[in-house]
């Protein structure tokens, strides 16, 4: 992978971990249990609540796959997806720094996802 390239990925990557870090931040005082009022108003808390640990679990993830990233990087495996080896394309990467799978490998993930959340669902 050229250095320029390289470099460009590393600098998205540290973007990607500051708003992660940052929405984390901003959500964890959501997730305080409280109750204020009638059951609406504790409805609605509970909502919030609840979408605040969503998107703090998300936040999370990609917290977790942006460091498994810098490790790559340091190992000199970036760039290549860690269930075939082949190369992912500078597109993907471009848009999901961070993704440790070729947009072929991610297709059969996420078709076994569906799959396994078809067979619970039944």
């Amino acid at each position: 992978m050229k250095d320029t390239k390289f470099l460009e990925y590393r600098r998205l990557l540290v973007g990607a971990e500051k708003e992660a870090r940052e929405r984390l931040a901003h959500e964890r005082p959501g997730i305080n249990i409280q109750t204020h009022g009638d059951a609406i108003d504790n409805l609605i808390e509970a909502l919030d609540r609840e979408q605040s640990i969503t998107t703090s679990m998300r936040a999370s993830e990609v917290l977790r796959d942006i460091r498994a990233a810098f490790a790559r990087m340091e190992d000199g495996t970036f760039g290549e997806c860690v269930r075939c080896g082949e190369a992912i394309s500078q597109k993907r990467l471009l848009a999901l720094p961070w993704t440790p799978n070729c947009i072929r490998c991610q297709e059969r993930i996420d078709e076994q996802r569906q799959d396994n959340d078809s067979l619970e669902a039944a």
